[in-house]
């Protein structure tokens, strides 16, 4: 019972969540079982979910204290009761939705001939749908299915000459577009590392509709993404997404934001390996920029390979105290396995990089790396520390 997929669904629901779901199994519109009803108040009195709180003996007592334990029946409940929390998870989630419980409501005051109160629900959907400030795809999409609704309770009642078909489009355009050109980016930058070609029906007609100028800002956003990432010499493209991304990010859910913010880096990056220091400090200020909006914090977790990156780009820069800081306050936001390494290594890096060798020795002397690369470098630089006082005795 322990690693059934019961449990496992039932370990993602919060406390919130389990309160709701008490009510819903002692409703008999979804469950007619008390034995679901049982099960679930013994999981949920169970402290610690452990193989032996919820071994299928113990559980099949309480649930039946006087019957004699039946695998098969026992099983046939888990699954039941798998499908009950199915349902209450599904349920959930559309009731969370608050645009696709008003389409609902349309769709049926719509099936039951009450226009007028199908009208009434779809402005207020619409009303609710404009309030909120994202325009990305899902967005398009909700739109174009009311306009879908709109079309269609036209159809129940009167179809003047003028229509909502244009808005309809526009929605359904944009909402392929965005799509289209958001996954041709993760198709890019998977061929970039991967050295795999894709195949994507209809990119030309989608670039030639970006390109238009009446084109909506994250259409844009994303086509000079797709640009700068299969472009890479074209520097237009880099700095019109850069400025498109400072004004028209809010537009955007907190993660497709930081996909944006990803690709401009790594074009920064990609470019500053030239030795340019125009793109070294580019990288370094996109980095910053991450580190102040939180866009580089994954569930308040800062890539180890970020952080290394972070500290690279800055002493490259000489930014020396900036650097100081950032290695003692951003060293906490890192996997804590990595923590005590990370910041010896980046410590050893700063005062490398400062000349001041006889700290850099004492931190690197400190710490036996785990990572291979953090020992290749420490190496490193151990080397030439060790070569280059050899140098000094020699004169």
């Amino acid at each position: 019972m322990y690693k059934s997929k019961l449990i496992e669904l039932y370990r993602t629901i919060n406390l919130g969540e389990k309160r709701l779901l008490k009510k819903w199994l002692k409703s008999p519109v979804y469950n007619k079982r008390k034995d679901v009803v049982i099960l679930f108040d013994y999981i949920g009195s169970r402290k610690v979910l452990s193989s032996i709180t919820l071994q299928k003996e113990r559980a099949f007592k309480y649930i039946y204290p006087k019957q004699k334990y039946d695998v098969y029946q026992f099983n046939y409940l888990l699954s039941y009761a798998y499908e009950i929390l199915g349902g209450f998870i599904e349920n959930l989630e559309s009731v969370l939705n608050e645009n696709d419980r008003k389409k609902n409501r349309v769709r049926a005051y719509k099936k039951r001939n009450l226009a007028k109160q199908a009208h009434k629900t779809l402005q207020k959907a619409d009303q609710a749908l404009q309030k909120q400030s994202y325009r990305n795809s899902e967005y398009q999409l909700e739109a174009y299915q009311l306009e879908v609704e709109r079309f269609e309770l036209a159809g129940t009642t009167q179809r003047t000459k003028e229509n909502n078909l244009p808005k309809l489009f526009n929605h359904l355009a944009d909402f392929f577009v965005i799509s289209t050109l958001q996954y041709a980016c993760i198709a890019a930058t998977h061929s970039n590392v991967y050295k795999v070609s894709y195949d994507i029906p209809m990119l030309e007609a989608v670039l030639q509709q970006a390109e238009k100028e009446e084109a909506s800002p994250i259409v844009k956003l994303y086509y000079y993404a797709y640009q700068a990432l299969t472009k890479p010499e074209q520097e237009k493209y880099y700095i019109a997404l850069k400025e498109h991304l400072e004004q028209y990010k809010e537009l955007l859910p907190t993660k497709e934001q930081q996909g944006i913010l990803l690709i401009a880096i790594n074009y920064a990056i990609k470019r500053s390996h030239t030795g340019t220091l125009f793109y070294i400090q580019e990288a370094f200020d996109l980095y910053k920029i991450g580190l102040e909006t939180t866009l580089l914090l994954n569930n308040n977790t800062l890539s180890k390979f970020t952080y290394k990156n972070i500290v690279a780009l800055g002493l490259k820069l000489g930014e020396f105290d900036w650097v100081e800081m950032f290695i003692s306050r951003y060293v906490n936001y890192l996997p804590s396995i990595n923590q005590v390494n990370y910041k010896h290594y980046a410590t050893a890096k700063l005062y490398f990089t400062k000349q001041e060798y006889t700290n850099c020795l004492g931190l690197l002397t400190q710490v036996e790396y785990d990572d291979l690369f953090l020992a290749l470098d420490a190496r490193m630089m151990l080397l030439k520390i060790y070569i280059m006082k050899r140098l000094v005795l020699m004169h």
